[in-house]
């Protein structure tokens, strides 16, 4: 599979013999990174014909592969110059797990924007440790990969000493202003596609030697909705205890707000030589939320007002008071602050108005009353020309529903970019582990599928939840008989979950699916199945004739089973 030295792109004596040694397609050179959950690889992608950054498993676990999902989905489909490109998610059947992203080399924000003469105090101030843990960035000296090696530390870097207040900013302001615009862009690109990061700090912001600033390592990033339902108290801090913002590090409250106070914790450590607090963890998070940091200007010199200033605001211990990522743009382009208040724009929960969609939400409001009153499977396709408000429709769907307490909504999607057994209900089976764990954690028994162990085997994932990592039986090593008791502990799963709530299940842009997944879908919903349960699946019109998904489905579609349509 390796190429000789000769017609390799990648070094042969780089590549390590003891590691993984990649796939027909990619091969492995150096490792970039490693941490507990994996190893990452610069690797030559023979199909692209370029180098990209390889993130693979150390390990495979349940966990582990959930969390490398969550890590190279969030941004599938946001195109940003200063968002790192996102390529390919891969998974086998003999559990190889990994995912590609753009390779980007740079050095961190904070060295980017300092004065030559103050980067050597800079990396002077970061001190190595024996234990390291995955995740994306750079920084530091010279050049790097945009991997490297995080170093998890029980306590943050001691205090440093107080900068006299005579002494100049050590920031290079013709290198810091056009990074800190290309950075404010890409958080709010990520704001935007309804995300937020959670983990902005210098090593997750690199700058190419072209002045390119690229935000990485989305391994913690969540959905701004999601992140609202679930504003309690979080069992452990997510995030840095330097960076991240003094509500997200007592409370697990994570908005697009903490972001922006990750970003004034960066410039505030530009303009001033250091962090705003620093010290032992459980210090900075007690002070965070109990002082606020001095300004710039009262400890360098020839700090521009309006960057004093925006820190400032950055800075603001109440999140309602920063500002957001238009009025943060607009302070840099104008030079005088544009926020100066609490800010009346939030996010909010409550479903936009959909207009003139009522009869295409009827009929979805009909399909699911049916499946209530019948206590039976039905399944709603809404196809229509791409962009032409397929999800938005079923979106408003299910908020209605959710709102008013009517059902429980499991939604996933299928995604273009990614190869891996079962592709259009991967997704969904990954919120369906999520919500079995979350009834778990609130003390709800559920009863177990008499054959779990069969559908942990075809879903991996879901051997997270107790119960569905059973050991393997003989007859495991017959895929198709695997396959056959999976199929029915699902549909058991379901009515039993059904029996309490009714369930909707949403897989969107089905198009992007295969055929094997298209086969194991067709047998899920095979009548009879006595349980109030909705599967709404939408796709694109123009797909009907080119989807292998689509094609295999109309082929295989059991009798008798109750299925609408809803065109757009």
């Amino acid at each position: 599979m390796n190429r000789s030295r000769r017609d390799s792109p990648v070094r042969s004596a780089s590549i390590r013999a003891s590691e993984w040694r990649g796939t027909e397609r990619f091969e492995v050179g150096r490792c970039l990174g490693a941490g507990g959950m994996g190893l990452v690889y610069e690797a030559f992608d023979r199909k692209l014909g370029q180098f990209v950054a390889l993130k693979t498993l150390l390990r495979f676990t349940p966990s582990a592969l959930y969390c490398i999902k969550q890590e190279s989905r969030p941004l599938a489909d946001v195109i940003h110059p200063n968002l790192v490109t996102l390529h390919e998610l891969v998974a086998t059947k003999d559990d190889d797990v990994f995912f590609t992203m753009e390779l980007v080399r740079g050095v961190d924000f904070v060295t980017h924007a300092l004065r030559p003469e103050a980067r050597s105090r800079h990396r002077a101030r970061r001190h190595p440790t024996t234990l390291p843990t995955l995740s994306g960035g750079g920084g530091g000296g010279g050049t790097e990969s945009h991997v490297r090696i995080r170093v998890a530390r029980a306590v943050d870097d001691g205090p440093a000493p107080l900068t006299p207040a005579s002494a100049p900013s050590p920031a290079d302001f013709e290198q810091l202003r056009p990074a800190l615009k290309q950075l404010v862009g890409a958080v709010s690109a990520l704001h935007d596609a309804g995300k937020v990061h959670r983990d902005i700090k210098p090593s997750n912001v690199l700058v190419t030697a072209g002045g390119r600033v690229v935000l990485l390592d989305f391994g913690v990033a969540t959905d701004l909705p999601r992140a609202s339902r679930e504003n309690v108290a979080a069992p452990g801090m997510i995030g840095t205890a330097r960076y991240v913002a003094p509500e997200q590090a007592s409370e697990g409250a994570a908005t697009a707000a903490g972001d922006w106070y990750s970003v004034g914790v960066i410039l505030y450590e530009v303009l001033v030589g250091r962090a705003p607090f620093a010290g032992p963890v459980a210090e900075v998070i007690a002070r965070k939320n109990l002082v606020d940091p001095p300004a710039p200007s009262q400890l360098v010199t020839a700090v521009p007002p309006e960057l004093d200033a925006l820190c400032g605001a950055l800075l603001r211990r109440t999140p309602a008071n920063r500002p957001t990522g238009q009025e943060i743009s607009r302070w840099l382009e104008e030079g005088t602050p544009a926020h100066c208040g609490p800010s009346p724009r939030r996010v909010s929960a409550v479903p936009a108005p959909l207009i003139g969609r009522a009869g295409e939400l009827g009929a979805l409001r009909n399909a699911f009353e049916f499946a209530r009153r019948q206590s039976r499977l039905i399944t709603v396709r809404v196809h229509g020309a791409s962009g032409a408000g397929k999800s938005a429709l079923v979106r408003h769907f299910l908020d209605e529903i959710q709102e008013r307490g009517e059902a429980v909504a499991l939604c996933g999607r299928t995604y273009e970019r990614e190869s891996m057994p079962y592709k259009a209900l991967d997704s969904l089976i990954d919120e369906l582990s999520r919500y079995l764990m979350r009834l778990a954690e609130e003390g709800q028994s559920i009863a177990t599928p008499s054959d779990a162990g069969a559908l942990g085997r075809l879903f991996p994932v879901l051997r997270r939840v107790e119960g569905f990592a059973t050991r393997r039986s003989p007859s495991d090593s017959q895929p198709q008989e695997v396959r056959r008791r999976a199929i029915v502990a699902l549909r058991e799963l379901l009515a039993t979950l059904a029996v309490r709530q009714p369930i909707v299940l949403h897989v969107e842009d089905v198009h992007w699916g295969d055929t094997e997944s298209a086969e194991l879908l067709a047998e899920i919903v095979r009548p009879p199945f006595a349980a109030p349960v909705l599967l709404i699946a939408t796709h694109r019109e123009e797909a009907a004739g080119s989807s292998p998904f689509l094609i295999e489905a109309q082929a295989r579609w059991p009798q008798g089973a109750d299925v609408r349509d809803v065109a757009l």
